[in-house]
């Protein structure tokens, strides 16, 4: 895999950098708040609307 990464990464380094990039900041940023983004949305009445759907209308 680091042999796969390290060619595509000598193909184009800016696309590359920024694939590590964009996926720090979503493993630092995004990633930590899911957990009580959870809660909020299937919690008490924040849950009513979304879990009033059935698995097909998703």
């Amino acid at each position: 895999a680091q042999l796969a990464a390290a060619t595509k990464r000598d193909e184009d380094p800016a696309f590359h950098d920024a694939k590590i990039a964009t996926a720090r900041f979503y493993a630092e940023h995004v990633l930590p708040q899911a957990a009580a983004l959870e809660v909020a949305i299937v919690s008490a009445k924040g849950g009513e609307g979304v879990l009033a759907l059935s698995e097909d209308q998703f």
